[in-house]
């Protein structure tokens, strides 16, 4: 369930990354157009936010019927984490990187480091989805309360650091100047 959930997270972070990476260009066209910055940037994170939770809706489905998980709300709260950090994950990397393939292959490092670091040790900790883990050993019986609350703390502190980064990758990016007057 905890790899289920880390890839959901993947999956989301990588349709984030390319839905980026490819309306850079469009972006400024809809900044002329009269469009906020954080009006485009929060309607693409609710776009592909929205495609996580439909994703997750038949992940959810497997796990009810492949699974015997005694507590099936933290295998939801598991992948809403996955996707609420995805999300703003793949966006981050594609303002920083503007490229596709370099992009997913810093997603990939990233990524496979997540799969890879033992969840125990303090890297594991620093890394985006993290807070999978730990709501996934609360869900699954491992720890109690506390790794609940560590978790989703972990999740919205990576979320909070994650919108710092796209906004000043975007501030000066979107920024209309006015015309010069002669």
């Amino acid at each position: 369930v905890v790899v289920l959930a880390l890839g959901l997270g993947w999956a989301v972070s990588t349709l984030s990354l390319f839905s980026t990476v490819n309306a850079l260009e469009l972006d400024g066209r809809l900044r002329i157009a009269g469009f906020s910055t954080p009006a485009i940037l929060i309607g693409r994170l609710c776009t592909v936010m929205l495609i996580g939770v439909v994703l997750a809706l038949g992940y959810l489905g497997l796990v009810i019927v492949d699974q015997d998980i005694p507590r099936l709300g933290g295998v939801v709260l598991m992948m809403l984490c996955a996707i609420v950090v995805g999300a703003p994950l793949g966006m981050a990397i594609g303002l920083l990187l503007r490229r596709e393939l370099e992009g997913a292959l810093a997603l990939l490092i990233v990524l496979a480091t997540q799969f890879m670091t033992n969840p125990e040790k303090l890297l594991a900790h620093f890394l985006p989805l993290w807070s999978v883990r730990g709501v996934a050993d609360w869900t699954i019986g491992l720890g109690g309360p506390d790794y609940l609350r560590d978790g989703l703390a972990h999740a919205a502190i990576t979320l909070l650091v994650l919108l710092i980064v796209i906004g000043l990758a975007c501030t000066r990016r979107l920024r209309i100047y006015p015309p010069h007057t002669v």
